[in-house]
């Protein structure tokens, strides 16, 4: 299983498949997180969690539904209240108040995101999105893909996204603009962080020179895994919220 902490949950078939940003950047931090990280119990990885990120998937759920279904205006600030609470998981949290305070907050975006959806035609939502470069396969979700204007949208619950001048830089967003370039066959895709929080759109893009230099280093991070044959673990302070600790030989079962 590989769950980042904005809630994306994919499931690769074996190890050969495709890689995902956070798959790169488990590996570079720690290959024995990047391996272990396929066979985490999901009892186990649950525990890592936390209220941000069942907060996240409960209003990704319901957008979700909503632009299925014609847009949030037309699918109405019920039914997307509803999708929500069918799929917020409060016992993530730390405790009671803070269930409480992320339940309002998400609610809150909702309700906000009414007046600011998402526009354009032929707009799709939750895409998975595939491609091999250069023999390496990569994949990404994009919460919406639309065609007119060309755009790849994902939105965020995160009290600090990334600031504008980051989101070129970012591994993550930069593989889910590259990826929906190939799936529209164009360049002129606009990437957008929906900042759900502010309720503002945070636009990115890449020139010639950004583009070369994001394959190369998609393309070296995928066959450093793919040519790793040891994993070996590597220890320091990102074990603390590491969520293969528990099957970690660096560390053993409850130490």
């Amino acid at each position: 299983m590989v769950e980042s902490s904005e809630g994306y949950v994919l499931q690769p078939a074996a190890l050969q498949g495709p890689l995902t940003a956070r798959n790169l950047e488990d590996f570079a931090l720690c290959p024995r997180k990047y391996l272990l990280s396929h066979f985490v119990p999901r009892g186990e990885a649950r525990a890592f969690v936390g209220g941000p990120a069942a907060l996240h998937r409960a209003v990704r759920a319901a957008l979700m539904e909503a632009y299925a279904a014609g847009g949030p205006e037309a699918f109405g600030l019920a039914r997307l209240q509803a999708a929500f609470a069918q799929n917020w998981d409060g016992s993530c949290c730390r405790d009671s108040l803070e269930e409480e305070r992320l339940q309002r907050e998400g609610l809150r975006m909702l309700a906000q995101h009414l007046q600011s959806p998402v526009m354009g035609a032929d707009l799709r939502a939750d895409v998975r999105l595939e491609a091999d470069l250069e023999g390496q396969a990569f994949v990404a979700v994009a919460d919406v893909l639309g065609t007119d204007p060309p755009q790849v949208v994902r939105f965020s619950t995160s009290r600090r996204p990334p600031s504008p001048g980051e989101l070129p830089e970012d591994l993550s967003w930069g593989l889910l603009w590259l990826l929906a370039t190939e799936a529209l066959g164009r360049q002129d895709v606009t990437g957008v962080l929906w900042d759900l929080r502010r309720e503002r759109r945070v636009e990115y893009t890449l020139d010639g020179p950004g583009r070369d230099e994001l394959r190369r280093r998609l393309l070296a991070g995928a066959r450093a895994i793919r040519s790793e044959r040891a994993f070996e673990p590597r220890k320091g302070q990102h074990c603390r919220w590491c969520r293969s600790r528990l099957q970690c030989p660096a560390w053993g079962r409850g130490r």
